[in-house]
């Protein structure tokens, strides 16, 4: 059976069924949840915080005036602010409600609907007229559609509150006129509401959950099947389109943690409605893995910064929802219940209190994070995103990215690394250049230097060639097709690799990265192998940036600084935003550079195949209203242009700083030498030398790629034989 097939006998089966009356709440809390909640109160330490800080923001709500500011402001103004507090205040309103029976948080909701239902159907199209895809209340469609999300479930409460004849006012001067709106207001909105993206997730949500309350088969068919009801937009597609299918989510970790509220509310909402369209099991459970894969793209809680993503965490309430919901869709996974336990609250929603009852009765496990290459694309033929990790004392994580663009929330950075240890984040990406709703800052919207820095390829620990970003800069090239994973190997916690190959990016030039995670006696903790190989048909200069968090200790080079006046690396495509700050001066072909964070010391160990030169590099040039965070780095250039260069380096934890009792341990490197032996389309062979005097060999095949493959090669006097894509000697 085809998918379009499958999609229509689904929605025939939800249209069959969703005239059958049911008692509301509907949504994500039903009259089987309260009665839950209910049960727990003064039982269970979660849901009593839930209901605790849900009061408190009722009462401070009841306790106020209903105030329905005449839209104005952009994010972070104080029309914009009110109306995000409003919807906040109702959805809490309409739950303590439902829980306590206390009619004055039905009646606040009440007020505050039909004040909406007042002003709405004269309100102009927002007058900000600062995106393509307006609103009326918001000055974004978006923001738009995430209130609808609460006001609808707030709705959803006080519904046998409200009188029939003002349930008609409101619906018919407010919920329907919004949808409308959203789905025709303008072209652009109409165009949005049928995207595959974020947008169009948040917008198909908001209609069918009011749908749902509203008995408005109409509307659930449009969020379904889209504004068009053919089946080729609207809720569904997107999970085909959307997600690979591992669960990743093509515009990356920052936004599918966004955009997986819309996603799993809906779902739970249809799930609540019509369980017998099955949607948790829809494309193999695509909604489950989507939530694991979001939970697995992150470290110490923190979700990885790649893409137009901001600093987010566990905490957040996309989050807090998803995995309410993900347990209660599949409460087998005990690892899921695990992650709910560590956000210490859930929600007042029944999968909230499915949650929090099977952790009172002790069946929670921690959170199973593992290593893995998360495949990208709707096949799951686009590259993908792996994920090394350590496991061990110094809980390291190493990040290698070569899947899709991400669309227009994408970065030029194919093949970029992330690197964690100690708890923090040792070599970072950049993630977005935007302060929202800070109204100083770009009105809260996304800072200029986001096109001109963030998105662009030197922003990235990669490597750009002749000082232009990956597809030229070019979004519609970059989504044409991601990189290739080669290899990828996880089975000895010791020694974990991945390896991956773009071929588009730059016409003619290969690029080839292979990253490994290795504990071995020889070093203090574990360290990160990072092999990126360029072969071209003609000259190219590479740079090569690794960026860091820290603070500078030392270099193996000599080095210039400009102390009194520094100047940018270049004048475009990034550069003129990294100010020059030393030039290097290297002896031979291997270099080093340190650096203290978070009271350990870190050593970039560099070889390269031909000669480099070393900058140190900091964000800030051709920046005047300091929108870039600061960020030091060493970018390793090729000293001329060349067609073929490898770059071998490790990133090596080793030593403490305590400044409590000031004393510093192991501030210095292990490696005495770092030196590419050979290097060919067949192998790479490395060396690592340390001060001890040990050796450490690495082999790494370039092509042919075969986990069964038997390899025989003579390095000199010496006969080296293995099994695979790689290969670990002590010499």
């Amino acid at each position: 059976m085809n998918k379009f097939i499958t999609l229509l006998l689904l929605c025939l089966s939800f249209l069959t069924a969703s005239g059958t009356e049911t008692s509301r709440p509907r949504l994500l809390l039903t009259k089987k949840g309260v009665r839950e909640i209910k049960a727990q109160l003064g039982r269970n330490p979660l849901t009593d915080a839930a209901f605790a800080k849900a009061k408190a923001v009722a009462d401070a709500a009841v306790a106020g005036p209903v105030e329905v500011p005449i839209p104005q402001d952009v994010g972070g103004g104080y029309t914009h602010e009110k109306h995000k507090q409003n919807y906040t205040d109702m959805y809490n309103a309409g739950v303590v409600y439902q829980i306590t029976g206390d009619k004055k948080y039905a009646a606040f909701v009440r007020r505050m609907l039909l004040a909406y239902a007042e002003i709405y159907p004269s309100l102009p199209v927002h007058p900000a007229r600062f995106t393509k895809t307006p609103g009326k209340i918001f000055y974004q469609i978006l923001n738009e559609a995430v209130w609808l999300t609460f006001t609808a479930n707030a709705y959803d409460c006080v519904y046998e509150y409200i009188s029939a004849a003002e349930r008609q006012r409101i619906e018919d001067n407010l919920f329907r006129p919004i949808v409308g709106f959203m789905e025709n207001g303008t072209p652009a909105n109409n165009t949005a509401f049928n995207s595959m993206h974020n947008f169009g997730t948040w917008m198909t949500a908001g209609t069918g959950m009011i749908g749902y309350v509203m008995d408005d088969r109409e509307m659930i068919d449009k969020a379904l099947k889209g504004s068009a009801k053919d089946g080729k937009t609207g809720f569904l597609p997107q999970l085909d389109a959307l997600f690979s299918p591992e669960g990743y989510y093509d515009e990356g970790p920052g936004y599918q943690r966004y955009a997986i509220y819309p996603f799993i509310t809906l779902a739970e909402c249809i799930n609540n409605n019509q369980p017998e369209l099955h949607i948790f099991d829809y494309r193999g459970g695509i909604l489950r893995k989507a939530v694991n894969t979001l939970l697995q793209c992150t470290y110490e809680g923190d979700i990885f910064l790649m893409n137009d993503a901001i600093a987010k965490d566990i905490h957040t309430y996309e989050i807090l929802f998803s995995s309410n919901i993900a347990y209660k869709a599949a409460p087998k996974e005990k690892g899921m219940l695990g992650m709910v336990q560590r956000q210490g609250i859930v929600t007042l929603t029944d999968a909230g209190a499915t949650a929090a009852k099977a952790i009172a009765e002790g069946e929670a496990k921690p959170f199973a994070f593992r290593s893995e290459v998360i495949k990208a694309g709707p096949d799951g033929n686009d590259g993908g995103l792996a994920i090394i990790r350590g496991n061990d004392a110094n809980n390291s994580c190493v990040t290698l990215k070569a899947t899709t663009h991400g669309g227009g929330h994408g970065h030029f950075d194919r093949l970029s690394t992330i690197f964690f240890a100690n708890g923090t984040t040792i070599v970072p990406d950049y993630g977005s250049a935007r302060f929202i709703n800070v109204v100083a800052k770009a009105k809260g919207g996304y800072a200029p230097e986001n096109k001109s820095f963030a998105q662009l390829s030197i922003a990235h620990n990669t490597v750009v060639v002749d000082s232009a970003s990956h597809f030229r800069g070019v979004g519609r090239d970059a989504l044409k097709a991601g990189a290739k994973i080669n290899f990828s190997d996880f089975s000895d916690p010791a020694f974990q690799i991945v390896s991956a190959t773009e071929n588009n990016a730059y016409k003619s030039v290969s690029m080839n990265r292979s990253v490994a995670l290795v504990r071995h006696e020889a070093l203090e903790y574990a360290f990160v192998l990072d092999i990126f190989r360029l072969t071209a048909d003609q000259k190219h200069v590479y740079d090569l940036p690794y960026y860091y968090n820290g603070h500078f200790i030392s270099s193996s080079f000599a080095y210039d600084k400009n102390v009194s006046r520094l100047e940018p690396m270049g004048p475009r495509n990034g550069y003129q935003h990294l100010w020059k700050e030393a030039t290097g001066f290297p002896e031979g072909r291997f270099m080093q550079l340190c650096w203290l964070e978070n009271k350990q010391f870190y050593t970039l160990s560099t070889a390269v195949s031909t000669p480099c030169t070393p900058y140190l590099v900091k964000t800030g040039a051709n920046d005047p209203d300091y929108n870039l965070v600061t960020r030091n780095g060493m970018l390793l250039r090729t000293s001329s242009p060349v067609a073929n260069h490898t770059y071998v380096s490790v990133i090596e934890p080793h030593g403490s700083y305590d400044l409590v009792t000031e004393t510093t341990r192991n501030a210095e490197s292990e490696i005495a030498e770092l030196t590419i032996l050979h290097d060919a389309d067949d192998y790479t062979f490395i060396r690592i030398t340390t001060k001890q005097g040990k050796h450490l060999l690495f082999a790494v095949v370039n092509s042919g790629y075969d986990t069964k493959r038997r390899h025989t090669f003579l390095l000199g006097p010496e006969r080296f034989e293995w099994t695979g894509n790689y290969a670990l000697f002590n010499k």
